[in-house]
């Protein structure tokens, strides 16, 4: 084996690793999650735009049909519905653990305002 290698294996091994603390656990956790409500919020704004699109596409083609609009509207209406209320509840509870977070930081550091 090189030596170089050898010698940067001991390194790693040798390495004191953080401990797991449930406060280490708690911000990874915390840093999970707000990266998963950005993503979320984008996902609903996105899913939003291509609804309004869809719908606008669908009743333009037939406007004189009302039930052709429902036959093609009606195999989306229900997963787009239970998508809506998954990403509202997410993107809800980010917001409130961004207020939070930031009536927090008003609390604990009142000079930084």
């Amino acid at each position: 084996m090189n030596p170089a290698l050898k010698e940067l294996e001991d390194r790693l091994l040798s390495a004191e690793k953080p401990g797991s603390t449930p406060m280490d656990i708690g911000l990874e956790a915390q840093r999970g999650f707000r990266s998963l409500g950005v993503f979320c919020h984008g996902f609903l704004a996105g899913l939003a735009f291509w609804h309004v699109v869809t719908v606008s596409v669908l009743s333009g083609s037939s406007l004189s049909d009302p039930v052709d609009f429902l036959s093609l509207y009606s195999p989306l209406a229900q997963p787009l519905n239970f998508v809506f209320y998954l990403l509202t509840a997410i993107c809800t509870v980010s917001i409130l653990d961004r207020l939070v977070a930031a009536a927090l930081h008003d609390i604990i550091f009142p000079h930084l305002r």
